[in-house]
């Protein structure tokens, strides 16, 4: 029986356990929507601390689609 802490595939990608970090909003970009140093020490420690795949949080991807303040850019 596999545990959580097992190596798994999703397709051809090997992932070191079987942990996830949903998306999930941050309210911590700048205005513009790049990373700060503080949402990047989250991202950091997240994979400091063990997580196999981090899913980035609540996102836009178009600079005229921004519908709230602290939300990421994903260019």
């Amino acid at each position: 029986m596999k545990t959580l802490w097992d190596k798994t595939n999703i397709g051809n990608m090997e992932l070191k356990n079987r942990f996830f970090r949903g998306a999930l909003w941050e309210d911590l970009a700048d205005e513009k929507g790049h990373m700060t140093p503080e949402l990047s020490y989250i991202y950091e420690e997240l994979a400091k601390g063990g997580v196999g795949t981090i899913i980035t949080g609540y996102s836009f991807v178009t600079r005229d689609e921004q519908p709230n303040p602290g939300m990421m850019i994903h260019l």
